[in-house]
Formats: C-alpha cells, sequence, structure tokens
C-alpha cells in the first residue's frame, strides 16, 4: 500500500518529463533538426503506438480471464492493415499531403467534393465516438491510484466526492499538457514534432513497463509458462476459461472493428497521416508497428492466468491484475512501473485524442461558422490564428469536462475493454466512406452522408444508450 503523495509525485514528475521531452523536440524542429533521417521513421513508427492505450495495459487482461484468447484481435487488427494493407495506408499518406488534409474529417470530405456537411458530421461523430474512450483512460488512472493507495482491501463504491476524485484531477492535468503542446501555433500541416517525440517516449514506457511485470509474474512468482500452466490446470474453471475456442464471432468482429480503428480512430489517423512528414516512414512502420504489437500482447494471458491463480476468490478485479499481483509479491519497485506505465498508455491517448478532435471542431465547425457570419471579417491574420488557437483550448477543456462526465454516467459501471470496444465501434462507421472514397470512383456525398447518419443512428440505440 502506498501513500497518495507518493502517487502524485510520480506522475507530476512523470509528466515534467514529459514537458521536457517536447520543450526539446519542438525546439530541434524549429532548428530544422528534427532527429535525423535515421531516427524520424523509428520515432513516427513508436509514437503509432499510441494506439495502445489503458484497454491495452490493462483492460486485455481483464479480458483474457473471461473469453480467453479474444482480446488478441485489438492486436491483430493492426497487424494485418500494417502488413497486408500497408499500401492503402501509404496511399492515403500521398493523397493527405497533396491536399494538405489536417484530419479525418478533413479527408473524407474532401474524397466527396469537399462538402462541408460531410465534414461536420463526421467531426460530430468523432466527438461522441471518442468521449467513451477518453472516459475509459480516466477510468483506468483512478482505478490504479485506488488500488494502490487501498491495497489489500478490495475496491469498493463509496460516497461520491468532486474534490476529491483522481479522475478529474488526471483530466485537469492531461487537458493543461495538449493545450501547451497541442495548441502553441497554427501551422497548415499541423505537425507537432515535439508532441510526437513525447509519445514515442511514453510507448517505450509502457512496453517496458508491461513486458517486465508479464516476465517477472512468469518467471519470478512461477517458474516459466510450463510451470504456470501446471498450476492452472489444477483448477478447472481457470482451464475452461483459458482454453475457450479462439475462433468465434466476436473474435472474428473485434478484429474488423481494430482493422477499421487503427485507420478511423481520429488520433491514430492524426499520428498516421497528419503527423507523417514523410511518406517512405510508412515502410519502417510496417514492421516496427506491428513488433511492437507483438511485444506488448505477449505477457497478457499469463498475467491474466496467474491472477486467477493468485486471487481465486474473484475478490480482485481482473482489470487491475497488472498491478495487484506484483503488489501481492510485495515487490514495491515493479508495482509503481506498472502504475506508471498504465498512467503513460491513458496519457498519450487522451493527450493525442483531444489535439485531434480540437482540430476537427476547429476547423470543420466554428472557423466555417464564424467566416459565414463574418465574425472574423475585420481581425489580421495575427489575431485570427490566436482567434484558432484560443477555439482550440476551450475545445480541449471541454472535450475532457464531458469525457469526465461520460466517465462518471458510463465508463464507471463497465469493463475497461466494453468501453474500448464502444468507441471502435462507433468510428468504424468512417470505414466505407474512408476506403470507398479512395477507390470508388462512382460514391457520392449523398450516399456517405446516408451511410455515416444511418450507421451512428443504429450504434448510438444498440450500444450507447444501453
Amino acid at each position: 500500500m502506498f501513500q497518495g503523495w507518493t502517487l502524485v509525485s510520480i506522475s507530476l514528475a512523470y509528466m515534467a518529463i514529459l514537458f521536457t521531452i517536447a520543450w526539446w523536440g519542438d525546439n530541434k524542429a524549429r532548428k530544422k533538426k528534427s532527429g535525423g533521417t535515421r531516427k524520424r521513421p523509428y520515432i513516427y513508427s513508436l509514437a503509432l503506438a499510441v494506439y495502445c492505450t489503458s484497454w491495452s495495459f490493462y483492460g486485455t487482461v481483464g479480458q483474457a480471464t473471461h473469453s480467453s484468447w479474444t482480446y488478441l484481435s485489438i492486436f491483430l487488427g493492426p497487424i494485418i492493415m500494417y502488413v497486408l494493407f500497408s499500401s492503402l495506408i501509404r496511399k492515403i499518406i500521398r493523397v493527405s499531403k497533396k491536399q494538405n488534409i489536417t484530419s479525418i474529417a478533413d479527408f473524407i470530405a474532401s474524397r466527396y467534393g469537399k462538402t462541408q456537411g460531410l465534414a461536420v458530421l463526421v467531426t460530430v461523430i468523432a466527438l461522441v465516438g471518442t468521449l467513451p474512450y477518453i472516459a475509459l483512460q480516466l477510468k483506468a488512472v483512478a482505478m490504479s491510484y485506488n488500488v494502490i493507495t487501498s491495497y489489500p482491501a478490495p475496491l469498493t463504491e463509496g460516497h461520491f466526492d468532486l474534490f476529491s476524485d483522481t479522475a478529474l484531477y488526471v483530466a485537469i492535468m492531461m487537458a493543461v499538457f495538449a493545450i501547451f503542446f497541442g495548441t502553441r501555433h497554427i501551422d497548415a500541416t499541423e505537425h507537432h514534432e515535439g508532441l510526437v517525440l513525447a509519445i514515442a517516449f511514453e510507448s517505450i514506457v509502457k512496453l517496458v513497463a508491461f513486458m517486465a511485470v508479464g516476465a517477472y509474474i512468469t518467471y519470478g512468482m512461477f517458474n516459466g509458462f510450463n510451470d504456470l500452466l501446471t498450476h492452472a490446470r489444477y483448477y478447472l474453471e481457470i482451464e475452461k476459461q483459458l482454453s475457450k475456442d479462439p475462433i468465434n464471432n466476436g473474435f472474428l468482429a473485434q478484429t474488423v472493428l481494430a482493422m477499421l480503428a487503427i485507420l478511423c480512430l481520429p488520433r491514430q489517423f492524426h499520428m498516421a497521416v497528419v503527423e507523417n512528414t514523410h511518406v517512405d516512414d510508412s515502410r519502417t512502420a510496417r514492421w516496427v508497428f506491428p513488433s511492437y504489437l507483438i511485444a506488448i500482447s505477449f505477457f497478457v494471458l499469463p498475467i491474466a492466468a496467474a491472477g486467477l491463480l493468485i486471487f481465486p476468490d474473484g475478490t480482485v478485479e481482473p482489470d487491475t491484475f497488472v498491478l495487484t499481483l506484483p503488489m501481492a509479491a510485495q515487490d514495491h519497485f515493479l508495482t509503481l512501473l506498472a502504475f506508471v506505465g498504465g498512467f503513460s498508455a491513458a496519457t498519450s491517448m487522451v493527450i493525442l485524442a483531444t489535439i485531434a478532435i480540437s482540430i476537427m471542431v476547429s476547423n470543420d465547425i466554428v472557423i466555417p461558422l464564424l467566416l459565414k457570419f463574418r465574425w472574423s471579417g475585420n481581425t489580421s491574420h495575427h489575431d485570427f490564428g490566436q482567434m484558432v488557437l484560443r477555439i482550440r483550448r476551450i475545445t480541449i477543456v471541454v472535450v475532457l469536462a464531458l469525457a469526465y462526465l461520460s466517465y462518471r454516467a458510463l465508463a464507471e459501471f463497465n469493463s475497461l475493454a466494453a468501453t474500448g470496444l464502444l468507441s471502435f465501434a462507433a468510428v468504424a462507421q468512417f470505414g466505407p466512406a474512408l476506403i470507398g472514397g479512395m477507390y470508388w470512383k462512382r460514391g457520392n456525398r449523398y450516399g456517405a452522408l446516408a451511410g455515416l447518419s444511418g450507421g451512428f443512428i443504429v450504434w448510438a440505440y444498440t450500444m450507447l444508450f444501453p
């Protein structure tokens, strides 16, 4: 059990390191020394691992305890997309660079005659679909904080107090970081080299943390995979849970959703396409990013099996096994490393997602309205740029406030995997319009509007409202 001030101090120190890295990266970019051609493709490839959020760090373990191999689908989908369909990704990047695309809403609208209404619809769907995912990250950080400060007592629902809610302060901290390094200047290309460098660093942190915990549990608490499985065979329920048929409808559906999500999640499109500075970097990402996903998924099932063995009574939430297993072994350093890894997985997603959404809201909704009603007719270029930055900063604060409300209303009562799938299904609605716009010449704006509207309504009725 750790004191709360210890975790807060570690979190603030970690955020300070991110600030330093992002600031250093921005300064190098201004001096035209953006890491050199050798490092750039690897930084870009590692930054793509912003895909691995708290769902990957905590939720996959929880999912593996009750649906066995299904968790692999969220890693398999992006691997298939980058290995087998990398030409599609490169084509999207080339088209986007030619047209100075700044978001997925901008891209889809540009494929159908730059239809403003289509851009607005995509922005609204992206905003609503992203809120549960950001709420998931807030829940994961709050959960990890509460687990570490209360262990070995099980988590219980206590009286809600706004000013003692960990998730609220996490949201505020992430809003500050996103504002500082996502809205410092207006750039037609929307490149944020310092932010990309910081997110690449976070990808290394969460990978090292997760693999360290997995290796310790597998080879420290047990004597390797065989010993772990031998112990598991003594528990029929565990054996039954960990040996389910991996190829089922849920597995296939989640794989397809993950394939679409790696293209359609606003933050993934922003990182893969908008932040890309050279198309050939995606060739390096074709093997680096899948290798990263294979590495971070390697110990998921062993951790899940160990958690079911060590905590057979069900009093410990499976989503917290990455934290509670090192705590059960009384390894304080590994526990803190796991906390930092989970915190890193959450912060990178929230920061990039809010920046991507703020760009979409400002470019596709607010600014067109201002221009339409001539609210900015008398402003200079400099003043207009400052106004755009203010709009984006306000949007970031509003998005995180809405995400916090979503956390209180929705994610608090769902597992991490269930909340993540909610967002995956929402952004999957972009898939037909995005891919169709690349290859189907007869596609038109009315079909895209109808498809997106119908898909969004069905998603809301069948998934969001229940």
